[in-house]
């Protein structure tokens, strides 16, 4: 069973949790499609992906969104020049993944509080966010039942528990699907941080976000799941990607 959500938690605004928004990335696979604008940039509806991640973060949370910059970084910061943000840059966007990024954002601010992690290429249905912070426990990650294919990043459980985490498992083994949004709760902050480290310290710059995930799995960590159902999301890799997104929030009733 997955991580219960405990009411409770639901209602209120969380006042030590930091977001960090992941925008860093170049987004080779659809930037001429879009004329290389930086994909937290796509419009869904009147508003980008990334006015719609930052309008449902701060209805839960009480401090301000950190945001990786590296490609096209500009642009971004002047979209949000009226926005109580923080910006840190990956000057190595071009050669280095998102876990890089990840990276940046721990070395620019030393964080010791709870944390929301998401890619800035994710629209998503606000009550997602409300299902992870009503979690106790660890890290969790945000999951959804649905058929994979090879570019997914599937997630193998037991129990209460993810047990394996990758593009590279088999989709006949899995049932669950990762958005790549997760939370750390902040004792297990120094986990995530130090694996990082270590990932980067041996030149792994291409590392995914769930590489790290799985690292502290294999060493006895526990991460927990939270299944969000029929909640819509989509992460907007490809072309098809952003047509879907588009019409799946076409006529989507924000909570917030």
């Amino acid at each position: 069973m997955p991580i219960v959500a405990v009411s409770a938690q639901q209602e209120m605004v969380q006042d030590k949790m930091q977001a960090i928004i992941l925008c860093a990335g170049m987004g080779t696979r659809i930037s001429k499609s879009i004329e290389y604008r930086p994909k937290c940039m796509l419009y869904i509806g009147e508003s980008t992906i990334m006015e719609h991640q930052i309008r449902i973060l701060k209805s839960y949370l009480n401090q301000p969104p950190l945001i990786v910059v590296g490609y096209k970084q500009d642009m971004i910061i002047e979209s949000l020049k009226d926005e109580d943000v923080e910006f840190v840059e990956n000057p190595e966007y071009a050669t280095t993944n998102i876990l890089t990024s990840l990276w940046y954002a721990f070395r620019k601010k030393e964080i010791q509080d709870t944390v929301m992690c998401l890619p800035g290429d994710l629209i998503f249905d606000d009550k997602i966010i409300m299902d992870l912070l009503g979690t106790e426990g660890g890290i969790t990650i945000a999951v959804q039942e649905r058929q994979c294919d090879d570019e997914a990043v599937k997630v193998l459980v037991e129990n209460d528990a993810v047990v394996a985490i990758g593009k590279e498992l088999k989709a006949e083994n899995v049932l669950f699907e990762f958005l790549g949004l997760f939370k750390i709760d902040k004792e297990f902050v120094p986990v995530i941080r130090n694996e990082i480290d270590g990932i980067i310290a041996s030149g792994n710059n291409n590392a995914y976000m769930f590489t790290a995930i799985q690292h502290v799995i294999d060493k006895g960590v526990k991460v927990g799941y939270v299944d969000i159902g029929e909640s819509p999301w989509e992460e907007v890799d490809y072309p098809e990607d952003y047509t879907r997104a588009k019409e799946k929030f076409k006529r989507f009733k924000w909570r917030n």
